[in-house]
């Protein structure tokens, strides 16, 4: 590889479903949950094999709690629901 995210990411993140190998890098995953809570509407992210990386997952779901936004798992994924936004912590 070249070191490169697997992705390129062009205008505004309209999208209300993506699909993701959940055996790459949990960088990826925690970047499309981290991003799709402040979208408008809501993200269905799919994963399309198990996911490998949960504990760096479970770091991601708590930090998005700690500075107010959430996520919910699927059978399948998980969901975020958007328009949320982030608080600013001491």
């Amino acid at each position: 590889g070249n070191g490169l995210a697997p992705l390129a990411v062009r205008g505004p993140n309209t999208g209300t479903i993506t699909s993701i190998r959940g055996d790459v890098s949990s960088q990826f995953i925690s970047s499309l949950l981290i991003s799709s809570a402040v979208k408008e509407g809501d993200t269905d992210i799919a994963l399309t094999t198990p996911l490998r990386s949960r504990p760096y997952v479970d770091i991601t779901r708590e930090m998005m709690r700690r500075f107010g936004a959430e996520f919910q798992e699927t059978a399948d994924g998980f969901r975020v629901p958007g328009g949320q936004r982030y608080r600013p912590q001491d």
